[in-house]
């Protein structure tokens, strides 16, 4: 074999090695950190956002030898945030940051693109921008469990039958003439009284009720 003949085959070896590391090597990310210039980083909340419930996005900085306030951080449909930034000198100290979170709503599963802008503005009134559009994916999430079905309604007892105690006099001393009077309501219609007894030593009674016949 000629080496004109070995030089053709490595270079055609080499290329089919390289397509095929291309193919077998992760994909890259998104987007690295920071994610812009002024806005450097970017959280997703829930961590794993599902189109069951809304989704937030939290975006954050912080300035080394520089004073940035947040002005505001506004969501535009289709997620399209917008982040306006103003510079300042009245930073306490040489260190300068903010967080904002801004509510996405809830989003159909799928990927989605989600676009970021920055608006900046300088101490002399003018501005400049920064952007960044990355991808935002929702998964299919189960809808939350349906609410717990109303408790029954009370069932009545003995206890619901005797509505009202009244005694007389209303703080009775000891060897004090004392007399009860009892009100209640009864399961059925119309009830009678029967009757009312004392029964023993103790101030216990005992009422009946019949129905009427």
């Amino acid at each position: 074999m000629s080496v004109t003949n070995r030089t053709g085959h490595r270079h055609a070896y080499l290329a089919a090695l390289s397509l095929a590391l291309a193919f077998l090597a992760p994909a890259a990310r998104a987007w690295e950190y920071p994610l812009l210039p002024h806005v450097k980083a970017l959280a997703i909340w829930p961590t794993n956002p599902n189109d069951a419930g809304p989704t937030a996005a939290e975006f954050s900085s912080v300035y080394e030898n520089e004073c940035w306030h947040l002005s505001n951080a506004t969501v535009y449909d289709p997620l399209q945030v917008v982040i306006r930034l103003r510079q300042g000198s009245d930073c306490p100290d040489t260190v300068s940051s903010w967080d904002t979170m801004v509510p996405l709503g809830v989003l159909t599963a799928g990927t989605h693109t989600l676009s970021i802008r920055a608006v900046l503005y300088g101490a002399l009134a003018d501005s400049s921008e920064e952007s960044i559009s990355i991808p935002l994916e929702i998964a299919h999430g189960d809808p939350p469990p349906p609410p717990p079905p109303p408790p029954p309604p009370p069932v009545d007892s003995l206890g619901a039958l005797l509505l009202g105690v009244v005694l007389s006099p209303g703080q009775p001393t000891v060897n004090d003439d004392v007399s009860v009077t009892l009100s209640g309501r009864a399961t059925f219609a119309c009830p009678v009284l029967e009757s009312s007894d004392r029964i023993g030593k103790k101030v216990t009674r005992r009422v009946v009720l019949l129905g009427a016949p």
